[in-house]
């Protein structure tokens, strides 16, 4: 009887250290998450700051967002300006889409973050670099983007499909 009551005792020991260690992971994975939107927002916040205290760039950002300006209409200097900026906005948005992917991020976080990167990426300058910058990522992301913003897939750089 001693024996079948330790048996009892060490299966619900048991039983109480998974509930405890899926409560740890449940709280690991939750942390990630908030750490990880917290870094994104750290950098798209430093982000906007830096657009906002050059005046030249705050300009070119307005007339790509507002003006649908088109890569050809841009000097070497604002191409390669907006060139840095949009790898900035897509590599965040990437690194969103990765931890949404991964279920480290909700929907809602994951569609408010797009929200707030959509008048870049929905701009016809982007259509423009699209092709230029899509190889650099995930197909699973690059598909995204395409559906998003109703781009279709970008021929490579050798004339490809």
């Amino acid at each position: 009887m001693v024996g079948a009551l330790g048996e009892m005792v060490g299966a619900g020991a048991v039983v109480a250290s998974l509930l405890y260690l899926g409560h740890q992971v449940r709280h690991s994975r939750s942390l990630a998450s908030v750490e990880g939107v917290e870094a994104l927002t750290t950098k798209t916040v430093d982000f906007a700051l830096t657009i906002s205290r050059d005046p030249e760039l705050a300009d070119l950002v307005m007339r790509v967002q507002t003006e649908g300006v088109r890569r050809n209409e841009l000097d070497r200097g604002e191409r390669g300006r907006l060139g840095y900026l949009y790898f900035s906005v897509v590599l965040l948005q990437a690194g969103m889409f990765e931890r949404w992917r991964n279920g480290l991020v909700s929907n809602e976080a994951f569609e408010t973050y797009s929200l707030r990167a959509e008048g870049l990426l929905a701009a016809p300058y982007f259509r423009d670099v699209w092709p230029y910058i899509a190889p650099s990522y995930a197909v699973e992301f690059r598909v995204w983007v395409e559906q998003r913003f109703g781009l279709s897939a970008p021929e490579r750089l050798d004339g490809t499909a």
